[in-house]
């Protein structure tokens, strides 16, 4: 589901990212086709919107959305899928960060090839202690002010 409607408020978003649940098993291709889902919403009520998709996500395409969708079963399928909607994104050309959130000793990087699939800027976790994320998205929006950066729970 949709954890927050579009806004144009940074400092919203963030307090909301705070209480977003995390883990679990939400496919990552799921995530990012209700962004998709999302904009082309906000699209029909206004044409000259200007999205901006912050994705905050280690990676990890756990479960496939659509196991009959012509991916293979399991995490090598998840994981073509979630590769799949990132260029779907990068098509429609649509500006986009992801911040990779993976922690731990040991680390897959599998953020990076999902933001390079979606043309997105990459942003590990631990550099938004240097800058907060809401300087970090205010340096990504669009150049036309009023426009709402889109946050997709994943």
């Amino acid at each position: 589901g949709l954890l927050l409607p579009p806004t144009n408020s940074v400092d919203l978003a963030q307090v909301h990212l705070q209480d977003m649940p995390t883990g679990g098993r939400t496919p990552l291709s799921s995530g990012l086709f209700k962004a998709l889902e999302v904009i082309e919403t906000e699209r029909t009520k206004d044409r000259d919107v200007l999205p901006l998709i912050v994705l905050l996500s280690d990676g990890r395409a756990n479960a496939a959305a659509n196991a009959t969708g012509g991916f293979p079963s399991g995490v090598a399928g998840a994981a073509e899928e979630a590769i799949a909607a990132a260029g779907i994104v990068r098509e429609g050309r649509i500006p986009s960060i992801v911040v990779d959130t993976e922690d731990g000793y040991v680390k897959l990087g599998l953020a990076a090839p999902i933001a390079d699939a979606m043309g997105a800027r990459y942003v590990k976790l631990e550099e938004l202690r240097a800058e907060s994320l809401a300087d970090t998205v205010q340096l990504q929006m669009p150049t036309t002010v009023g426009n709402p950066p889109l946050f997709p729970e994943v």
